[in-house]
C-alpha cells in the first residue's frame, strides 16, 4: 500500500536505480523477474532506461516516501525513438 507522501514527478538521473528495480521486480507479468534471468539488469537496459534517457520529457516516476515505486514512460515519436534506440542506445549496451 502506498504511504501518505506519494507523488508523480519528472524522472531525474538519480532515480535510475529505483527505475531499474521497479522494472526488474515487475517484469514477470507484474511479478519479480530477478530469478528468471542470469542478468536481470538487462531488462531495464532494454525496456525502461532508454525511454528515461532518450525521452526525458516523457519520463515520470511514482515516488512514495522518497522511494521510486513506479514509473510512466513514453515517446512522442516512435520512429525517431526506434532509430535513436538502435543507433545511440544499443551499441554501448551491446559492448558492455
Amino acid at each position: 500500500m502506498l504511504g501518505a507522501v506519494t507523488e508523480i514527478r519528472s524522472y531525474h538521473p538519480a532515480d535510475r536505480a529505483g527505475l531499474d528495480n521497479v522494472c526488474i521486480r515487475t517484469a514477470a507479468a507484474g511479478e519479480d523477474a530477478t530469478d528468471d534471468y542470469v542478468d536481470p539488469g538487462i531488462l531495464p537496459e532494454i525496456f525502461a532506461a532508454p525511454y528515461a534517457v532518450l525521452e526525458p520529457g516523457l519520463a515520470f516516476v511514482v515516488e512514495d516516501n522518497g522511494e521510486v515505486v513506479g514509473y510512466v514512460l513514453g515517446t512522442a515519436d516512435t520512429p525517431t525513438f526506434v532509430r535513436r534506440f538502435r543507433e545511440e542506445w544499443l551499441p554501448p549496451v551491446a559492448a558492455a
